[in-house]
């Protein structure tokens, strides 16, 4: 095998051959393998790496080693190998079809599509190279051939022989992308391109509240786009641009109104995760199933409000009320505020009353001088703010179901043994039952519950 191979104009030397022939040390290659890894090319358990990152003093010799032993060197290649090796890192190697990308950015195709139309032109490329410098295209086909179940190309699917050297002098002449753009028909002609410019007047039309049927989107476009010199776009086009799921959120809205949006789109979008701490925070309260003595000795339920950390999933800070009230609300986000000192990026709770007060509102304002975004979620949407959520079930299934006169998750479990016999509870209730709570037994329990609960999390 050679030293030196060319792929796409581009020479990479083998790193083993280059250490037996002594042009590198092993010390000197090992350097170079951890300083530029990006450049390294992998075929089985060979190694190539790009000769364009090696240093000045090393390319000298390489060059000095290729011209003196060029023609006894290549004597002894096999050069159908050679040349599966050359079509293989093509197809494979990602630093070598990646740069190709960019050609199909402008027409509408999923990202796969793309992907294998770049390694496609890549092949397809490196073949037409070869043919260049010398190898027959008889040699070419047989490598082909060897390849040929290994790899898919896109409207290369070749045969033939003769096929084979007539397709390879089409796409010399009128160009790579010409031939393999379109795959579904096997013609040579340029698929139709939807420009940044077209996409713009399509989104300025498709967002526009008067909701413009597609045919008219198009006229419209066309109108714009021909007096700049562009060509016009058929309805297909139009449809295939405007149908993409993320051009319909991001700008249906604008197109069906704000009363569309919260009713339809925005209670069932997918969020994606935190992908830090502090990230996002949220804030929820829920009733505790236990029965307390207050001070005039009735039995009672306390409440509890919690703030989270979205990405660690531990709780911030807690605090128990007799009510859900704006200070139970406020007292538990000042005190995460103090312990942590730092504010969210985003602060997410729901629709209750206790988070709509002025002294509330006025923290919030607060808070979005300073940076963070306040979501608010809409009623009867728990999944908007699931992760909270998730935690109350965790909190009762785990922990507070093993505490004494625990009264059940509630009317609303689905499970048949979240629910309390109303017997149960009334026993309770009237404290003929052992198992009431104060307040300060209650915190401690609390306090020892989350403590455990963060520990496990962390």
């Amino acid at each position: 095998m050679k030293t030196l191979i060319k792929i796409n104009n581009r020479r990479y030397l083998n790193l083993r051959e280059a250490i037996v022939s002594k042009l590198v040390s092993k010390r000197t290659m090992r350097s170079i393998l951890v300083s530029c890894p990006d450049k390294v090319l992998k075929f089985g358990q060979t190694e190539f790496i790009d000769v364009d990152a090696l240093s000045t003093q090393l390319k000298k010799k390489i060059e000095t080693y290729s011209k003196t032993l060029q023609n006894q060197f290549e004597d002894n290649i096999d050069n159908v190998s050679e040349i599966e090796l050359i079509l293989t890192f093509a197809y494979t190697s990602g630093p070598v079809w990646r740069r190709n990308i960019s050609r199909f950015t402008q027409i509408y195709l999923s990202e796969e599509q793309k992907i294998h139309l770049a390694k496609t032109y890549a092949f397809v490329d490196a073949v037409i190279g070869l043919h260049k410098e010398g190898y027959t295209l008889k040699s070419i086909f047989m490598a082909y051939c060897k390849l040929k179940g290994s790899i898919e190309l896109s409207n290369f699917q070749c045969k033939s022989y003769n096929y084979f050297t007539d397709k390879i002098k089409h796409l010399e002449t009128d160009g790579i992308e010409k031939g393999i753009i379109n795959a579904k028909t096997g013609t040579l002609r340029l698929a139709k391109k939807v420009t940044k410019t077209h996409q713009k007047y399509l989104i300025k039309y498709y967002s526009n509240p008067a909701r413009y049927k597609y045919k008219k989107i198009k006229e419209l476009v066309n109108h714009e786009v021909i007096k700049l010199g562009l060509r016009p776009i058929g309805l297909p086009s139009v449809k295939m641009f405007l149908c993409q799921p993320e051009i319909q959120n991001t700008y249906k809205p604008f197109r069906l109104g704000r009363k569309w949006a919260q009713d339809t789109l925005y209670p069932y979008l997918v969020r994606l995760k935190p992908k830090r701490t502090n990230y996002q925070w949220q804030s929820d309260c829920t009733c505790l199933n236990f029965y307390v003595f207050d001070s005039n000795g009735m039995a009672s339920r306390r409440w509890i409000c919690i703030v989270i950390d979205v990405k660690s999933r531990k709780i911030l800070a807690w605090k128990i009320g007799k009510y859900e009230n704006i200070d139970l609300v406020t007292t538990t986000l000042l005190q995460a505020v103090r312990d942590y000192r730092v504010i969210p990026f985003e602060f997410v709770h729901d629709s209750s009353s206790a988070y709509k007060s002025q002294r509330f509102q006025e923290i919030e304002s607060r808070m979005e001088e300073m940076g963070t975004y306040i979501r608010i979620t809409l009623p009867e949407n728990p999944k908007d703010k699931g992760c909270i959520e998730s935690i109350w079930g965790i909190l009762q299934a785990d922990y507070f179901r093993n505490e004494k006169g625990y009264l059940g998750d509630g009317v609303r479990s689905f499970q048949e043994e979240g629910r309390v016999d109303p017997s149960v509870k009334s026993e309770y209730y009237s404290g003929k039952k052992a198992g009431i709570w104060t307040d300060v037994d209650l915190e401690e329990m609390v306090n020892t519950v989350v403590n455990k609960f963060n520990d496990k999390v962390l």
